[in-house]
Order: structure tokens, then sequence, then C-alpha cells
């Protein structure tokens, strides 16, 4: 007997190599999300050449179309007709009052500009210093050199400023990278050597290695200064130069960047691979340990400490102690020491990582989502069905393309040709024991070793399974065109589905289309099997093994998907529209005035006291159980600002024993983690954008008497009494989902409480009384409630002339001055009058004399 379960064992192993070998195998890379911002996102062009994130939480992106600037929305563009006299800007700087200096691509004559937030303006009066850019300092920015006429060098920087005096004697020198002691001293290292810079009086160190040894970069670690030249790697004390401790190789020139992490490691990115060094032993990771080429151009740590690769063949991220590649994009190599800048990475203040591709830029957002793509990963089409077994195993159903089985980053696709029943897969359950069940119209079981079909039915005929769920006493339940069938390990029982429909029998397909079971559920409170039909919602009463319709005289409609929560209430989605819940006795319907971003709900699964739907644009993540402990909705809305890069679902929704979300969308299957959400800022920038002066876009130059230079914003404003209807627009500048940020704003001395602000994130005050105002508004994460901002603006209507008491005064001067005017006037009419009637008198009197 043991013998014989010996040679079954071997048979059964045997049998399972013979099946992997004979099917076709395919080594697929994890495709973690990006969001890509192109031309067609309004991106000046697709080519890029730098980017930067402003103190005020702009990105500026240098294209070969000019300049754009994105604030999480839309894209900005500068081009010549706004002051850029070349459309080849290759780095961007702003020093330390916030200014912004842009410096051009030609290398022979650099040409500087600056920005006032209008318009660009060439810098003519300064140079650039040096031939191209000075490519690392230590806090991983670029500054920027400037000479003036008096033999002086300013680092153009927003966090410092240091000047270099006597610039003459840098002639035919050039500064790759500069360590600042103080206010007076620095290391340069430069195209002669280790300068260390004293008040003006520059000394070469590295001669006592060589006359003219190329130093490229300084990193201080360890109480040690570490350059990287011409001559391979160098620890400089302070009084020699030593470079015994190092491995060979990077003795020699094939350093590319070196770069402290937080943990305290020194990492040097190489043509021969990546080295780590702990501060007591240097390892080396090749493509052995996973890389997808040993030639690294240039590297980043981010806030989390994951190493960030930008190498030859694409870029690659280290996260906990494995090598993902993110993309497999080729670009150009300048060689050793040469500082590789053609693809750029940096991280902005909200923790996003952004890099330039070929086609712009891309947003990596931590690494919620991995993709699995139809055509790339996923070798067939229409996926059905979604398993990740205890194995860790991860199995894809296809509507006609078989199954694909993934293990170890090794994918195999199983068909007819080599095992399977059917091409058609509709779903997976795995038992207590390890087994693999398939519904595939029929029954499939996989035990670690074949595919065997099981008979469910002594007539299969018109039996069509296509459900499969198990009972927590270990029975597996199958859900066909017209009833249940209950599998507890040694036989079938079958339960037929009879509705007030039932006598409406299609003889062309053998069963009544109203009792096709379109879901199948169990409640993890009563363990009671529920199925949704076309004629209704039923539940088996086991004992009888007839069904009752749920609800009563309630219809819920053709529900498509159903669920329990943990609380035994049955969550609903159907073709009508709308999600449904149903507590036993009532039943409640949610859409779009509920917070739902679409009542087009595609898909249900329910895990972790969340509902996630799939929706034509996204997934929603529905907050039970607050829904359960207050009665109101909470809902947030995944998509493509989040990562979720392709997100028009289908039906096909499965949550893993992990938690993860494997969701269907008709470009593949993307991976959901909830416990890896997209990073949260820790602040916000919350600025005021435009005012609109009687809704109408105005140039606030001719109503105040100057402009804030970063903001564009009038400052004093005071306007006429009848300038009194103004549009307040505002924004904080979130590069994900805009509906995390929850805005307020009032009117100070008008409004008494805080209004919420309209999506459209605007505020308008028509027809305002004279008086002096302070527009306020305030913005908070929803999740992250520390994340918070509050900014404002002061402004004055003025009163009419005839508000003032000088208008009223002058007025009755103006009067008495009139009355006093006529008085003397009528006084010397009268008098001429007299005068003139006295004369005629006279004249008379003469006359008859």
């Amino acid at each position: 007997m043991k013998q014989n379960r010996l040679t079954i064992f071997w048979a059964g192993i045997f049998f399972t190599l013979h099946l992997l070998a004979c099917a076709p195998a395919t080594v697929y890379a994890q495709q973690y999300s990006a969001v890509t911002y192109g031309v067609d996102e309004g991106l000046g062009a697709s080519k890029v050449y730098t980017f930067y994130q402003d103190n005020r939480g702009y990105l500026w992106v240098s294209t070969a179309a000019g300049v754009s600037r994105f604030d999480g929305k839309t894209f900005k563009n500068y081009t010549t007709k706004d002051g850029l006299t070349s459309y080849q800007i290759s780095s961007i700087h702003e020093d330390n009052k916030g200014q912004l200096w842009f410096k051009s691509l030609q290398w022979d004559n650099s040409r500087l500009f600056t920005f006032n937030g209008r318009k660009f303006t060439p810098l003519d009066s300064m140079r650039v210093f040096g031939t191209g850019s000075i490519y690392f300092h230590r806090d991983q920015t670029e500054p920027l050199w400037v000479e003036n006429n008096r033999q002086q060098v300013d680092m153009i920087h927003p966090n410092s400023r240091f000047t270099l005096l006597n610039s003459a004697q840098l002639k035919d020198n050039y500064i790759y990278d500069v360590w600042i002691a103080d206010s007076a001293n620095a290391y340069l290292a430069t195209q002669l050597g280790l300068l260390r810079y004293q008040n003006g009086t520059y000394t070469n160190l590295s001669k006592q290695v060589r006359n003219t040894m190329q130093v490229y970069q300084i990193v201080r670690y360890k109480d040690a200064w570490w350059l990287q030249t011409d001559e391979g790697i160098w620890q400089f004390n302070g009084k020699r130069f030593d470079n015994t401790l190092l491995p060979p190789e990077l003795q020699k020139n094939i350093t590319q960047v070196m770069l402290p992490d937080n943990s305290g490691n020194l990492w040097f990115g190489t043509v021969m691979g990546l080295y780590r060094y702990d501060g007591d032993c240097f390892k080396r990771f090749t493509t052995a340990d996973g890389m997808i080429t040993n030639r690294i151009a240039n590297m980043m740590a981010d806030a989390q400490n994951n190493l960030w690769i930008i190498s030859e063949n694409g870029l690659i991220v280290r996260k906990d102690n494995q090598f993902i590649t993110l993309d497999t994009e080729t670009a150009g190599f300048m060689g050793p020491g040469k500082g590789f800048r053609l693809r750029h990475i940096m991280q902005d203040r909200q923790g996003n990582i952004w890099v330039t591709t070929q086609n712009g830029i891309a947003r990596y957002s931590g690494f919620s989502f991995l993709n699995y793509r139809y055509g790339a990963e996923l070798q067939g089409k229409e996926a059905n069905a979604i398993l990740l077994d205890s194995k860790n195993h991860l199995w894809i159903g296809y509507q006609d393309d078989g199954i694909t089985l993934c293990q170890n980053n090794n994918c195999r696709q199983f068909t007819t040709q080599n095992g399977l029943p059917s091409n058609s897969v509709y779903n997976f359950l795995e038992d207590r024991h390890g087994n693999i069940w398939i519904a595939n119209g029929g029954l499939t079981r996989f035990d670690g070793s074949r595919f065997t079909p099981v008979a469910f039915d002594k007539n299969p005929l018109n039996k069509f399974i296509g459900l499969l769920q198990q009972d927590q006493k270990g029975n597996i339940w199958l859900a066909s065109n017209s009833g249940l069938y209950r599998y507890s390990g040694r036989q079938f029982t079958y339960y037929e589905l009879t509705g007030p429909a039932n006598n409406n029998l299609n003889p062309m397909y053998g069963f009544n289309p109203y009792n096709n079971i379109n879901s199948l559920t169990i409640d993890p409170k009563t363990d009671s099997v529920w199925v949704a039909a076309t004629s209704g919602v039923y539940v088996l009463n086991p004992s009888t093994g007839s069904f009752r319709l749920a609800g009563g005289a309630q219809y819920f409609g053709t529900v498509t998907q159903m669920c329990h929560d943990q609380q035994g209430n049955l969550w609903m989605i159907r073709t009508e529209g709308g999600l449904l819940r149903f507590d036993g006795k009532q039943v409640m319907q949610f859409d779009e005035r509920d917070g739902l971003s679409s009542s087009n709900l595609q898909s249900l699964s329910i895990s972790n006291n969340y509902a996630w739907l799939g929706t034509p644009n996204g997934i929603d993540r529905f907050d039970i159980a607050f829904f359960n402990q207050t009665r109101q909705t909470r809902v947030l809305h995944l998509g493509k600002p989040d990562g979720f890069i392709s997100p028009e679902c289908t039906g096909l929704s499965y949550t893993d024993t992990k938690g993860n979300l494997w969701q269907g969308t008709i470009s593949g299957i993307t991976r959901y983690n909830p416990s890896a959400p997209p990073p949260t800022p820790d602040t916000l920038l919350l600025h005021i954008t435009d005012i609109k002066l009687r809704y109408e876009t105005v140039d606030w130059i001719a109503f105040s008497d100057s402009l804030n230079p970063l903001t564009q914003l009038p400052e004093n404003l005071r306007l006429k009494y009848n300038e009194n209807t103004l549009t307040f627009s505002f924004d904080a500048l979130f590069f994900l989902n805009p509906k995390l940020i929850n805005y307020q704003y009032r009117l100070a001395g008008t409004d008494t409480a805080w209004l919420p602000a309209p999506p459209e994130q605007v505020a308008t005050y028509a027809n305002l009384p004279p008086g002096n105002y302070r527009f306020e508004v305030r913005a908070q994460h929803l999740q992250n409630p520390g994340a918070y901002a509050q900014t404002g603006f002061s402004f004055t209507i003025l009163p009419p002339v005839w508000r003032f008491w000088w208008f009223w005064a002058w007025l009755a001067l103006g009067a008495v001055a009139a009355v006093a005017v006529y008085i003397i006037i009528r006084f010397m009419a009268t008098q001429l009058y007299r005068r003139r009637m006295l004369r005629r008198a006279l004249q008379k009197i003469h006359g008859q004399e």
C-alpha cells in the first residue's frame, strides 16, 4: 500500500513537470502604474528637457515648444510671444526670493531669462558661468552660477546663497559640484581638480594625486569627502587622498553618480552595476540580482528611502530589497563621469516621483496599482476570473483563451491543447485541500498535477456552470442556468430554482432564462446561500430544498452581482443602475446623489468593510462600516489621477486573501493594494489663482499701483463703488485626485460662517457695498486632516463721493458761494439799473429845458 502511494505521488510529480514543460512559458515584468502627461494632456511638446517644482508648488516643464507650467489640472504654455527667445531651456532655477531663472540650452553661449509672473525677460547683463549644467549638488538640486562684471560668481539656489570672488582665477576651468562649508569657504569639484576656496583664494588640492585630475562630484560621508573623479573614487580627509579601501573596480573611472541615503549607506551608480557601502563593507548588485542592466546613469533616494535608478535600458526602483523595473525606455549614454542628464527624475513636495519620458513626463504615486495588460503580461483577452491561491499562484481565466498560470514572474498558458477541457473559464475556487475548481460551463478540478473533468449531473445537457462558492462547512456550491448544486465532498445535490416565470421555458436553450443565476453569495453570519436571477433574488432553504424570494414583494431589479458584508447585509448592483443594500427588511439605494461617481456599476466586491465598485471611469470605495454606524455615505473615487491608468472597468472583480483588489478593465487587469495607498501630503500649498471683475478677466495693473511678482494679483486694491462684483478662483495644487481636497471660503465681515466651495473652486460676490473686505479660503486633505492651508486677499471698495462728509461740506460751501454770488450779481444789477434809470431821467429833464 505504501509503495502504491509513493508510485502515485511520483507519477503526479512527473505529470506536473510534464504539464509545465509542455505549456508555453513567458516571463512577465511587473507594470506599476504611472500617470503620463503629453501633448494630449496639454503639455507643450512631447520632447522634454527638464522640469522643476517651485516653492509655490507649480511644476515647470521645459519642452521643445517652450516652457509649460502645470498646476495639477491644466498646463499653461509659454512661447516666444511671452518673451522667450529660445525654445530649448536646459535648466530651471529659483533664488531665495522666489524669482525663477531659466537657462537656455546653447552650450557655447547660454542665455538667462527671468519670469515675473506674466512674461519672460532676458538678462543680458549677467553671464552663465561654465559651458553646461552643474550636474550635482548635495540636496539633489542643480544650482545656477552667474557671473557679473566684477569677477563675482553668484550661486542661484532657493535655500542658500554663495559667492565666489576673483572668478578670473577660474578661467579655463569648469565647476561640476560645490560643497559649502560656511559663507566664505567651500570645496569645488572642477575640471582641473578639487579646489579649496577660502575668501577669494583657490588652492588645487588634488595635485598630490595628479596635476589634471577631473573631479565631478563631492559627497560628505563618515567624516570624509568622497570624490568621483576620472581616476575613480577617492576619499579625502582634509589632508590627503586615499582609495586603498575601495574595490578595484571603483578605483577606475566607471562611476556615474554617488548617492547617500537616509539609512547611512553610500551608493555608487556605475557602468558595471550598483555598489552599496554601509560604512564597513561594499556590496555589488547586478543583473543577477534583478536589475535590467548594469549600466547606471543617475539615481535618487525618495523620502521613503526607495532608490530610484535611471539606467541605460529603463527606470528601476529598489524597494523592500527588491529591484522593480518600471519602464524599459532606452536612452543615450554620455560616458563615465559626464553626468547623464538625458532623463531627469525628482520627488515633489507631495511625495510623487516625476521622470521624463520619450512622450512627455510621467508621475509615479506609490505602488498601489499593478497592471497586467492584454497582449503584454496577459496572453489572452476578456478575462472572466482571477484567483490567487494559497501557494501564491495567480490563475487568470479567459472567455476563449484558456488559463494563464503565473508563478514567480513566470507565466504559462493552458488550453485544450495541453489538458484543459474547455478554453472558456468563468470562475475559480480553491477548496480546503488546495484543489482548484474551475467553472467552465462544466466543472473541472486541478489537484496540483492534472486537470480532471468532474461529473456533477447524470444528465448535464443544458446545465451550464458559471459560478462557484464555498460555505463554512466546506461544501462547494455550483450555480447553473437553472439551479444550484452542492458538493459535500462525496456527492452532488441539485436544487432546482423555481419562480414566477418558471413556465417560460426556452425551447432553443432548454432552460428558463429568467431563472438563470447571475450571482451567488453566502451569508457569513448564517451560512445561508443566496442567488440572484433575472426573476429575482432567492434564498435557499437547504432542509426543504426550495427557494424563497428575498424581500417578499420588494423587487430589487435585475441584480448582476451581490455580496454580504460582515453584519449580514446584502449589497447588490443591477442593470437598472445604482447600489442596493438589503438588511432583511428594508432596501436602500445609492447613486450619484450619495457620492458615487457613476450609477452605471460594472462590478462589486467587499473586503475590510469596504464595497469596491467598478465604474466606467475608475473604482468607487464605499465605506460600509461608516454607513452602518452613521447612516451617512463616504465614497472615495480612484481614477486615472491616482494611478488607475485604464479606468474603464468590466464585471470582473476579486479580492484575494491579502486584501488586494483585482479589477478587470477593457485593457487587462489591475491589482490595487489598499495597504499601499498613494502618498498623502503633509502640507498644502493654497493660492488664490485669479480674480475677475464683473465676471471678466482684467489687467489689474490698470486698477492697482503694483502687482505681486509671484501671484500677479493686485496689491492694496481699492475699487470704485460700481466696481463691486468680484469672482475669486483658488487651488491647492494637488497632483492626485482633486476630490480629496475640501475647500471652504468666506468673506470676512459679510459671511458669518465658512461656505463649502463648488467643484469649480470659485466664489463670486456681487454688488458689494462700500467697505473693507478680506476674502479667505481654506483647504484640507480628507485623508490627512493635518494637511491644511489657509490664505486670503484684502481689498477695499470705495464709497461714492456723496458718501464723504467733505463732499457735503464743499457742496454747502458751493451753495453759500452761489447764493453770495447771486446776491452780489443781483445787487450789482440793481445798482446798474438804477443808474441807467437815473441817467434816462436826467436826459429827459435836460431835453425839456
